[in-house]
């Protein structure tokens, strides 16, 4: 069994600018100090070393990098002020300012101001107990921690430096502090809790992580956030703010989740900032509860077969949403949605809902106000199972849907068929008020359809006509003044049919004049009889009258009582029947 060779300081260094590390063991137990006096090759690769005492390379600048091979620091490493800008990729086998392979840690700090021009990795299978990185800079590409085990803390602090964790696993707690660069965690387990503060990044990935504690994110900004595949056993939240109000400016461009679970729930909160796109392509494998909160939100995109996500979306004031290909199993709210019309100007505050190929299944829309938007654009998409509590419902004119002209027979049907899907979801949950709306929208569109159509007899036209003069039972006045109107008209004709002193001839004089507005008055009783659809003939016209009378009284009293009929339809629309 090889024990090892125990190297004095001397030999070390001597073995250092001699490249003379083999696969043999070898052991050091003394300080370990690489300064400017002692630094004397262009890079070094040490290999197979156990330092029982720190090791320590301050104020230096190592060149080309150094390289660590299956050493094990049983005091840890520590950089200070160290710097590698004038890094060489021939001279380097590790191509890197640092490289640490199947190394043991008890402590890798990396603080004050060290400075590299390649990245900095730790990988394979290396094991650290304490990572600490502060006040430091990492270009091209940055810190690399893959394939490696963190046992106690992780802590990065004013680090300027892509960062990349992959295929790891963090026993203790991971801290991201004013963090300049992007940052991409993948395939990783992370025990304890992650905080990110204070992070400016084009990119926040999280891939295929399995979070075991709570992760929180504030007082950031980020151009891109992506979640895929992770998930979250505690609670992960995002605050778009700093709650000591140290941090004053955090913003949060871009949103995109998919195929995470989130079993103790997600919550993304804006606090009325801007966001230009929330990106959310639903699978079975995003399950959990996902809350989304208080966004001004430029687009707003939400697709695929929701099966196992209880999905929030509140506080919204958004410019464009857009379902498209979405089919929802499980639970969706939009809660406290409009448009955000922010300048006013019709051109730059174009806002829209844009629905196409979907089954919006029981989706809740709770005090959504649908009018603030500038259009509604439907295509294929059924509406008949949603909920709907304290909602501004679109104008008629605001609906648009997906055909070249919207006044063809096929877009008018389409468009009595989402009138009639609200309609039955609103009536489901005794709305009885709202579905009038959508019933009188139905046969209007209904009503559309058939004028477009080569089939619009006239029946048709004789049942629609009546069926609108109570505005399809919303109206119960405007059958009140037609009837009013008519039987005006039939008073007239019948005037002469049972008054002594007019015939159908044209007054000539003003006698004839006088004599029939006297007539017109002195018989005006029979105007308000005639409003009796039960009216006895004889005690209205007197006996022995024409048949032409009769014939006129009995068509009277049928358009009376469908007129009557009208106004009851439409005294009964808060009956709920």
């Amino acid at each position: 069994m090889d024990r090892g060779t125990y190297l004095d300081i001397k030999t070390f260094f001597e073995y250092l600018e001699t490249d003379a590390f083999s696969d043999k063991k070898y052991h050091v137990d003394s300080d370990v100090l690489i300064n400017e006096e002692n630094l004397t090759w262009e890079s070094a690769v040490i290999s197979n070393v156990t330092f029982f005492e720190p090791v320590v390379v301050l104020n230096v600048d190592i060149k080309s990098g150094l390289a660590f091979y299956n050493c094990n620091f049983l005091e840890g490493i520590f950089f200070k002020n160290v710097t590698c800008l004038n890094f060489d990729v021939l001279k380097s086998s590790a191509m890197s300012s640092l490289y640490f392979s199947q190394c043991k840690m008890r402590n890798f700090t990396l603080v004050h101001g060290c400075h590299f021009k390649r990245n900095v990795r730790i990988e394979n299978d290396s094991e650290v107990g304490e990572v600490k990185i502060e006040n430091s800079k990492i270009e091209e590409i940055g810190f690399y921690f893959s394939k490696s085990k963190s046992l106690l803390s992780f802590d990065v602090v004013n680090l300027t430096a892509g960062l990349n964790i992959s295929n790891s696993t963090f026993l203790g707690s991971a801290r991201f502090e004013s963090h300049s660069g992007e940052i991409s965690l993948l395939h990783s387990i992370f025990k304890k809790w992650v905080q990110i503060w204070n992070l400016t990044s084009r990119s926040l990935v999280f891939n295929y992580n399995t979070f075991e504690a709570t992760v929180k994110i504030s007082a950031s900004r980020i151009a891109s956030w992506s979640i895929i595949g992770d998930t979250f056993q505690k609670e992960v939240k995002y605050e778009n703010f700093d709650s000591g109000g140290e941090i004053k400016e955090c913003n949060l461009n871009e949103l995109y989740i998919s195929q995470a679970e989130f079993i103790e729930g997600a919550d993304i909160r804006g606090r009325g900032l801007k966001i230009n796109k929330i990106t959310l392509p639903i699978t079975s494998d995003l399950k959990g509860v996902l809350r989304i909160q208080n966004w001004r939100v430029a687009e707003l995109s939400i697709s695929g077969i929701n099966q196992n996500l209880k999905l929030l979306l509140s506080q919204m004031h958004i410019r464009e949403l857009t379902m498209i290909e979405f089919t929802n199993y499980g639970d969706v709210t939009f809660e406290r949605f409009q448009a955000d019309n922010e300048t006013g100007n019709t051109d730059e505050d174009y806002s829209a809902i844009v629905i196409a190929h979907s089954d919006l299944g029981a989706t809740r829309f709770t005090e959504m106000d649908f009018r603030s938007f500038f259009e509604i654009n439907v295509e294929n998409t059924s509406f008949d199972g949603i909920k709907c509590s304290n909602v501004t419902w679109f104008d008629d004119s605001q609906l648009v849907l997906g055909f070249p002209e919207n006044n063809t027979s096929k877009a008018n049907r389409t468009r009595r068929e989402i009138y009639r899907q609200i309609k039955y979801a609103l009536k489901s949950q005794g709305n009885q008020i709202e579905s009038l709306l959508f019933q009188a929208r139905e046969m209007s569109a209904h009503r559309a359809e058939l004028k477009s159509s080569e089939s619009y007899g006239s029946n048709d036209r004789l049942i629609m006509t009546v069926n609108r003069t109570n505005n399809y039972g919303l109206d119960w006045f405007k059958p009140l003044w037609i009837i009013a109107l008519i039987t005006l008209g039939f008073y007239l004709i019948e005037l002469p049919l049972f008054s002594d002193k007019l015939q159908y001839t044209v007054a000539t004089s003003m006698e004839d004049i006088e004599v029939t507005w006297q007539e017109f008055y002195t018989n005006f009783k029979v105007y308000w009889q005639m409003f009796n659809p039960a009216r006895k003939f004889e005690s209205v016209y007197g006996e022995n009258r024409s048949a032409f009378l009769y014939f006129l009284d009995l068509f009277h009293r049928l358009i009376l009582g469908v007129f009557i009929f009208q106004i009851i339809r439409a005294f009964r629309k808060f009956s709920g029947k």
